[in-house]
């Protein structure tokens, strides 16, 4: 269970910021991934473009050997969507603010970290986990 919080935690907060990111780039800059006949991705405006069969016509950002090129890529896109780039931030945002708020429980006086009842233990040691705590 810790290591799904903290991968929830790591990737969670990782993905927020970037979204958040291009949210606030996309207001000035716009970048559109596009293989002429193929798959586009694009975001522009606060908003994530996902089409395939696009023509191309407009510049921007397009995959080329081993790197990225700009050059001409899809404008005019067929069969697809925009997403306006609030949904993925809030669909990754609010699950981690809640993993980060509630995902960890307190330890209770008296008690080890794993749960074990520590009443009238004297070796200093925890007989379910073998956790050393203070007598």
């Amino acid at each position: 269970m810790h290591r799904l919080r903290t991968f929830i935690l790591i990737t969670g907060t990782l993905a927020s910021v970037l979204i958040a990111v291009a949210f606030a780039v996309s207001a000035w800059w716009e970048m559109h991934l596009a293989v002429p006949g193929g798959p586009h991705i694009g975001v522009h405006a606060g908003a994530l473009d996902l089409y395939w069969n696009t023509l191309a016509s407009r510049p921007g950002w397009m995959p080329h050997g081993a790197g990225l090129r700009f050059a001409l890529v899809g404008v005019t896109r067929v069969n697809g969507v925009t997403l306006p780039l609030i949904y993925p931030l809030l669909s990754v945002a609010v699950p981690t603010l809640l993993v980060w708020r509630f995902g960890r429980k307190p330890v209770k006086p008296g008690h080890c970290p794993c749960g074990y009842d520590l009443t009238g233990n004297t070796s200093g040691v925890c007989p379910e986990c073998g956790v050393e705590v203070p007598a």
